[in-house]
């Protein structure tokens, strides 16, 4: 996917764009919700100091932890955005997938450090006696952590598998998603 962006024209005629990741894309984006031209996210937002920040390694918010920050409602703010109907949707998509094609660019950039294959498959060739294991792997490796991504159907596939090994198979299929703390859980598990 190509790079979103938006093109701006100076006043002395030059075109220049502005990256998904400039402070006033969203502005320039969303000119009905950010009528004061708020910044929106930029790399280097620094977290506020607490106890719980000083011993986590990154110091700096995600655009994720910056679009979940922006998405309640708090006290003393106003709520154009969450009020602002079809446009609020759009901005939900428009931050998902900004948020989606930052994490694949991410992977993409990073495949040295990411670089494995299944397990299998190194079996199967050290068996067959190749020692060279730095041909092993494909060219772009997108983890299991990644939603919808090939390894993480196959594990949700293959965790489907092992349910239905232990308990027969279903009459019917249901999933949900919980907080495992909530009262009821605890109280039941206890």
């Amino acid at each position: 996917m190509d790079k979103r962006d938006i093109v701006l024209q100076k006043h002395s005629g030059k075109l220049m764009r502005i990256s998904e990741i400039h402070a006033a894309y969203l502005a320039l984006q969303y000119p009905l919700i950010f009528i004061y031209g708020e910044d929106g996210y930029r790399l280097g937002i620094n977290k506020g100091v607490t106890e719980a920040t000083k011993k986590q390694k990154r110091q700096t918010i995600s655009m994720r932890q910056f679009f979940a920050f922006r998405l309640h409602e708090r006290k003393n703010e106003s709520h154009t955005l969450l009020l602002s109907r079809r446009l609020f949707q759009q901005f939900l998509v428009d931050a998902y997938t900004t948020i989606e094609s930052n994490r694949l660019r991410y992977l993409k950039f990073n495949q040295a450090s990411l670089r494995s294959d299944s397990f299998d498959s190194l079996k199967e060739s050290a068996s067959a006696g190749a020692t060279d294991m730095h041909e092993q792997g494909r060219e772009y490796v997108i983890p299991a952590t990644f939603t919808g991504g090939p390894r993480y159907m196959k594990n949700n596939y293959l965790d489907a598998m092992a349910i239905c090994k232990h308990f027969g198979f279903p009459d019917l299929f249901i999933t949900f998603t919980c907080n495992p703390k909530w009262p009821e859980i605890t109280r039941y598990l206890n």
